[in-house]
C-alpha cells in the first residue's frame, strides 16, 4: 500500500513531455485533460501513452549516475521492442524533491506500461489513453 503523502505527491507532479507538442513542451497532470497529445497519438498513429521513469527505483533516492543507469536500461528495453521514448521529466509542484528524468512513450498500453514500472521498481506510472486524460496507476 502506498503512503498517502506520496500519492499526493505524485498526483500533484508536473509530468513534463519535451519538443513534441504543438508549442514545443507541455505538461501532463493527472486527471486533467491534455490536448497537446492529440498531436503526438497523429504523429504516431496511436491512440495511447505511458510516462516512465526508472529513477529511484521504490522512492529510494540513488545517486543521479545511478538513476541515469537505470534510465539508460529501460529505454534501451523499450526501444529494443520499437517504442520511441520522447524526453520528458517529472518534477515536483512544491519543489519537494529533484526532478527525475523520464520518458514519454507513445503507443505503449497500460498492461505493458505496468510490467516495465514494475520491472524497474516504480511505485506508480502515468498512462494515458484515447481520451488524453493522464491516470496515476498505482503498482504497489
Amino acid at each position: 500500500m502506498l503512503d498517502p503523502d506520496l500519492l499526493k505527491a505524485y498526483e500533484q507532479t508536473n509530468y513534463w513531455c519535451f519538443g513534441i507538442g504543438k508549442n514545443d513542451d507541455f505538461v501532463l497532470n493527472i486527471n486533467e485533460p491534455q490536448p497537446e497529445l492529440k498531436v503526438v497519438y497523429e504523429i504516431y498513429s496511436l491512440s495511447c501513452a505511458a510516462f516512465l521513469t526508472a529513477c529511484n527505483p521504490y522512492s529510494k533516492v540513488l545517486s543521479d549516475q545511478e538513476n541515469e543507469h537505470l534510465q539508460n536500461q529501460m529505454i534501451k528495453k523499450l526501444e529494443s521492442k520499437g517504442f520511441s521514448c520522447l524526453a520528458g521529466e517529472g518534477r515536483a509542484r512544491s519543489g519537494g524533491w529533484k526532478s527525475e528524468p523520464s520518458v514519454l512513450v507513445p503507443g505503449l498500453s497500460q498492461e505493458d506500461a505496468c510490467s516495465f514500472g514494475r520491472e524497474f521498481q516504480q511505485n506508480a506510472i502515468v498512462w494515458v489513453g484515447p481520451d488524453c486524460i493522464p491516470k496515476l496507476l498505482v503498482l504497489v
